[in-house]
């Protein structure tokens, strides 16, 4: 049987390369790509992928009122043959699956997780490392490295790798819409937990499952895998997602400043963290490969971060900047 991983995109031209190579790297078989309403070439250089065999791009520009997270999971659920699939992971752009469990590979760590319908892998995240400016031709896996020393109540929410046969839907955390009243739920450490949160509509969160005695110390330990979540990258991609809506529909404008709740949150540069870094040769060279057959792909990342560039220089100014730091400590 085989597994995939799916992420909802809008404006990641930075970013998508690294994050489908990267995953099939470690052992993924299908990668699927949804994408709406770029303005960035997202959406071309998955055409390109798709083409190239790599990718499933599914163009998601007709959402609607819906918000596009979910809109995207269910184009996703109805793609053929995923119902076959053993296991579907949903995350983002700026997250990748950190497995721990021998060389990093998916082969390494499902052994661990057994006949569980649904397993929730904890983020860990890491912060800017100071950077102010994302260098360009930078890997989210080699520039970060900063993480946090521990999880926390914001800081260690969890994505959730499921069956797809097993659910009817999903959100952005997890799916939704179980198919029978026993659905089984673990950690991906491989031991079990309430799956309490899989049956709820909107809950997002394991953790709030069960008889809320739960703490992530101990139900969701950095153990098997991780998702190191790179949410905040440096100060100007941060800010400048104030030009977009969030994939929930969600208007978190106060969310994305300095010094926001999130932002605090977000920014861990604890320690040092570099054991994805493992797979950079392999990564290095696979995105060499993609590039080399279509040279397409490598313009349209040019010309991504071009407008970066120039929104650097015409709309993050230093009174933008000022506007968008939050002097509140409980903001």
């Amino acid at each position: 049987m085989q597994n995939a991983i799916m992420a909802c995109m809008r404006d990641e031209g930075l970013f998508v390369v690294e994050w489908a190579a990267y995953h099939r790297l470690i052992g993924f078989d299908r990668v699927f790509i949804v994408t709406n309403d770029c303005s960035d070439g997202t959406d071309l250089i998955c055409d390109r992928l798709q083409a190239l065999g790599q990718v499933t791009h599914i163009r998601n520009d007709d959402h609607g009122a819906t918000p596009p997270q979910i809109a995207g999971v269910a184009k996703v659920l109805t793609q053929p043959g995923v119902p076959d699939l053993r296991w579907l992971l949903h995350i983002d752009a700026d997250e990748f699956l950190n497995i721990h469990d021998g060389m990093g590979h998916l082969s390494d760590w499902l052994p661990r997780l057994g006949a569980h319908d649904a397993v929730a892998v904890t983020w860990r995240l890491f912060g800017d490392d100071g950077l102010t400016e994302w260098p360009q031709g930078g890997l989210q896996t080699e520039t970060l490295t900063m993480a946090a020393a521990s999880a926390g109540l914001l800081s260690g929410l969890q994505k959730t790798m499921f069956r797809p046969a097993a659910f009817g839907a999903g959100i952005d955390h997890m799916p939704k819409a179980p198919r029978h009243d026993k659905v089984t739920l673990a950690n991906a450490a491989g031991r079990s937990l309430h799956p309490g949160a899989l049956y709820h509509p909107t809950q997002s969160d394991h953790r709030a499952a069960g008889d809320g005695t739960i703490n992530r110390k101990r139900h969701f330990p950095w153990e098997g895998a991780v998702i190191n979540h790179y949410a905040v990258r440096t100060q100007d991609l941060f800010l400048l997602k104030n030009w977009r809506g969030d994939a929930m529909n969600s208007r978190h404008n106060k969310r994305y400043t300095l010094n926001s709740r999130w932002h605090r949150a977000a920014n861990c540069n604890d320690v040092e963290e570099v054991s994805i870094q493992r797979h950079l040769p392999g990564l290095r060279a696979l995105m060499a490969e993609w590039r080399a057959a279509d040279p397409d792909i490598a313009r349209i990342e040019e010309a991504t971060f071009a407008r970066i560039a120039k929104a650097r220089r015409d709309w993050l100014t230093p009174e933008t900047i000022a506007h968008l730091t939050n002097p509140l400590r409980d903001a």
